[in-house]
């Protein structure tokens, strides 16, 4: 029969070798045991409260035992149990507890690190990385510290930089001698980037160097430690032309890119804001006021007054008359003899967040270093901006441009079918902006006030229906997007409805709707927009990724009447050689590609860039909004 018997004379005095308790520091627990005797072991329970915080057993028949003070930062008052164990035997029977005692209490002065302030973020190379914090050590044990920088994605289990120093207790101090280089791991010698960004610096103080350097094994007990993220990250893209560049075009020619390209506004005296560069972000005030900045491109009238016979037609003045559409040849067709696109070496420069928040403001708007760039990928894309005051007012230019933009007539411009005395429209497009958050169904009656032609049949499979420039999936029935199964539901001929919870303010769709009927080829080719459609005679609808190009389309000097290509530089091209461009970054056919990418350059004078040729239309009133993704690309393990 299992036996408990406890008898406090067996034990007496229970007492710490040393008071305060150190963290680090080994200590003796001890108790008098006048009677204990071979088979007997002392068990001694270390108690904060109730709370058991380790336990130790002294050797048979010893009333000691050996221990390590952790540390404990919140400096708890400790003491022990002190139990008396008989090794069970079949004479004696099974006894749990012969004898017990209670020490009093001791403090453990333990210490403490913690990171009052951390940069949120910081440029590497072009800034150092602040970190205040403050060591609490009353015993003033913790006589070693380390910091450690760690990469969340970083491909190594080990920090990819270390730093040793001396804890001073008491006043905050200050770490910002570090620009942001690592000093181990595959990028040593080589500074941070948004590559493997969160990244963490630890702070840890102990007891000893070894227990610093592995405080989770060897310094196990022994230290304190404190950790907080930070950041290495981009917050713009600034897109300019590209620096540097020697254009083949003579100086004070009309197609150099400081004659091509201006900045609105347009002044009285026939100059311009700025000229000979891409329009910013946030251009500066006051006048117009500071913000988004327009640009224009004005290229040379090839033959604005030619008036030749043999051109068929001539223009020879102002006014455009029939023989423009209907005559021997379309004026599309002879402006392509004389006309080239632009091919504008563009340059992407990622900048990133500085630690100085103004900085991040415009006009900087970011700091960009090309050491701290790294291996960033770029997605740009040209965007068909819906300029309200040319296409979106009820005036009668307005509204004919509009419709011009957006529809086509069946049959042929000059003689188009009719039905009830109106013209047939195959196809269209129509454009919204959502109002609030969640709106679903759209009135295609709405588009363009008093014109119900932007109609289609429901169930042909004519509607193309893009949400922010992502292709929607038709469902069958309103449960069907009411599960999230399909985006959108063709309701009747001039609505349509989206799934719940699904648009939010100010997003953008587009209805595009390309009969069989009078087919219009590629009318619904990614992406739509307002700027000229290949039918007459703009590129929209071309090809995919059209208005970007890995190279120049010919170095060969034109073959009189047709213009040079504006942009064209001498030499080869950078960003072509270096092989920095894709032009089918996906796993599609070629005509089905939808994007390029421009990858940032990791050595060289291109470092920390990236660049592109832009080729936008020659045909007037096309516009541009030009965009860059970006995606950070780690290294993988």
């Amino acid at each position: 029969m299992p036996k408990l018997t406890v008898n406090a004379g067996l034990l007496r005095k229970p007492a710490w070798s040393t008071t305060p308790l150190k963290p680090g520091e080994e200590v003796t627990l001890k108790t008098e045991a006048p009677k204990i005797k071979a088979g007997q072991h002392i068990e001694f329970r270390i108690l904060y409260g109730t709370d058991l915080v380790d336990v130790v057993n002294g050797a048979d028949a010893q009333p000691t035992a050996k221990w390590t003070v952790p540390n404990l930062p919140h400096s708890p008052k400790l003491k022990f149990d002190a139990l008396l164990h008989e090794k069970p035997n079949p004479k004696a029977g099974i006894h749990g507890v012969l004898a017990k005692v209670t020490s009093v209490e001791a403090e453990v002065k333990g210490f403490r690190v913690a990171i009052t302030s951390l940069d949120a973020a910081f440029v590497p190379h072009a800034e150092k990385l602040w970190v205040k914090y403050n060591v609490t050590d009353p015993a003033a044990v913790a006589t070693k510290g380390r910091i450690e920088i760690w990469g969340e994605r970083y491909p190594t289990d080990k920090p990819l930089h270390t730093e040793n120093f001396t804890p001073v207790a008491g006043p905050i101090q200050d770490w910002k001698s570090w620009d942001g280089k690592a000093t181990a791991g595959p990028l040593n010698g080589k500074f941070i980037s948004p590559e493997f960004s969160p990244y963490r610096v630890r702070i840890a103080v102990g007891v000893d160097q070894g227990s610093v350097d592995d405080p989770f094994a060897a310094g196990l007990k022994k230290v304190a430690v404190v950790e907080r993220q930070f950041e290495v990250e981009f917050q713009s893209v600034h897109i300019r032309i590209q620096a540097g560049i020697t254009e083949t075009a003579a100086a004070g020619s009309a197609h150099r890119l400081n004659q091509v390209l201006t900045i609105e506004p347009f002044n009285a005296n026939g100059t311009y804001a700025a000229m000979g560069r891409l329009p910013l972000d946030q251009e500066p005030g006051p006048n117009p006021p500071a913000g988004p900045g327009i640009g224009r491109i004005r290229l040379p009238m090839a033959r604005h007054d030619l008036a030749s016979a043999a051109e068929n037609p001539a223009q020879g003045g102002l006014l455009i008359g029939s023989p423009y559409t209907t005559g021997v040849n379309l004026k599309r067709n002879i402006d392509n003899l004389y006309y080239t696109r632009p091919e504008l070496p563009i340059e992407f420069e990622c900048r990133l967040k500085s630690r100085v928040p103004a900085t991040n403001n415009a006009p900087t708007l970011g700091l960009w270093d090309k050491e701290a760039v790294g291996p960033v990928k770029l997605d740009p894309f040209a965007e068909d901006p819906f300029l309200a005051a040319l296409v979106g007012g009820a005036g009668v230019n307005q509204t004919y441009w509009r419709k011009c933009a957006t529809k086509v007539k069946h049959g042929t411009h000059q003689v188009p079918l009719n039905a009830g005395g109106n013209p047939i429209f195959h196809h269209w497009e129509a454009r919204f902006v959502i109002a609030a958050d969640g709106d679903q169904a759209f009135d295609l009656d709405t588009f363009d006030a008093n014109d119900n032609t932007y109609r289609y049949t429901v169930g042909s499979g004519e509607l193309k229906v893009y949400l922010n420039r992502t292709l929607l999936t038709l469902g069958a029935n309103e449960p069907v997007i009411n599960k999230g199964d399909a985006d959108y539901i063709e309701v009747d001929v001039h609505t349509i409805k989206i799934r719940p919870n699904f648009t939010k303010a100010n997003d953008v769709i587009w209805v595009v709707r390309s009969a069989a009927a009078g087919a219009v080829a590629n009318w619904n080719a990614y992406p739509p927009g307002m700027n000229c459609h290949a039918i007459y005679g703009g590129e929209r609808g071309n090809a995919p990724n059209n208005l970007f190009l890995k190279d120049y389309t010919s170095r060969a000097a034109p073959v009189v009447p047709r213009e040079p290509i504006i942009g064209l530089t001498n030499g080869t091209y950078t960003y072509s050689t270096l092989n920095f461009i894709d032009m089918t970054p996906d796993p599609v056919p070629a005509a089905q590609q939808e994007r390029v990418e421009a990858t940032a350059v990791l050595a060289g004078a291109q470092q920390g860039l990236a660049g592109i040729l832009f080729r936008p239309s020659y045909i007037c009133g096309d516009s541009y909004i030009l965009h860059a993704r970006m995606n950070r690309v780690p290294k993988k393990n």
